[in-house]
């Protein structure tokens, strides 16, 4: 037999996104695409952090999707059998969003391989997409180094042990939250209208009091 050990975990979850939030969001990121469109043709898609729009978490249009988002993570961290709420050892953690930002798929676009080694987790939010659009997946990556990586074997067949990514839907309503460390990339999206969404990078620290083995609350931080 084969123990499988060691999981990967990405939490996803369907929100019942308000009438008025979606139509908000979805204008907020037309003004936003309409203020960046004569870079079509010289990037692969428009990200905020990159176009100078990178904390719509602070905007009201977003504060429904970011009120769930902390809400889902605090699941997804108890799922973990973790606790973000104080112990006899530990002071309670805090959850920061240093950066959050649109991202608009046009078509023919996507997003490269990488991973946000700046943060502990990483979210993204489908606001608007395609019915019946399978394009544009977001592939995860397994981490390094994987079961069978860099053995000098031949692969006749997939198999759940040698699988080395996963592919996830881009669904309207859709959240995706996973560990920041993990890369992934957004394949070639090919739809006749563009695809919002909006990503989030997130830091997990202790609360004002310090703590050991956790990120010290920003609060205590000393700039030099």
């Amino acid at each position: 037999m084969i123990d499988y050990l060691f999981p990967t975990t990405v939490y996803q979850a369907d929100l019942d996104t308000p009438d008025d939030v979606h139509v908000d969001m979805v204008s907020y990121i037309d003004k936003f695409y309409n203020k960046n469109v004569q870079h079509v043709g010289f990037v692969p898609s428009f990200t905020g952090e990159i176009l100078g729009d990178s904390q719509i978490s602070s905007k009201p249009e977003f504060s429904w999707v970011t009120k769930q988002l902390s809400s889902h993570l605090k699941k997804y961290i108890d799922e973990l059998g973790a606790t973000l709420e104080p112990t006899d050892i530990h002071p309670g953690s805090d959850i920061y969003i240093p950066q959050s930002w649109p991202v608009v798929c046009v078509n023919g676009g996507g997003v490269g391989y990488h991973n946000h080694c700046q943060s502990h987790f990483s979210a993204v939010f489908y606001v608007r997409t395609e019915n019946d659009n399978e394009t544009g997946q977001l592939v995860v990556y397994s981490p390094e180094p994987n079961t069978l990586s860099g053995l000098p074997i031949f692969h006749t067949k997939p198999t759940y042990g040698s699988s080395r990514t996963k592919y996830y839907s881009a669904v309207q309503n859709r959240l995706l939250i996973f560990p920041s460390t993990l890369h992934h990339e957004v394949r070639q999206y090919l739809g006749i209208k563009n695809r919002y969404s909006i990503s989030y990078d997130i830091l997990i620290t202790t609360r004002k009091e310090s703590g050991n083995f956790c990120l010290v609350n920003p609060n205590r931080w000393i700039k030099i």
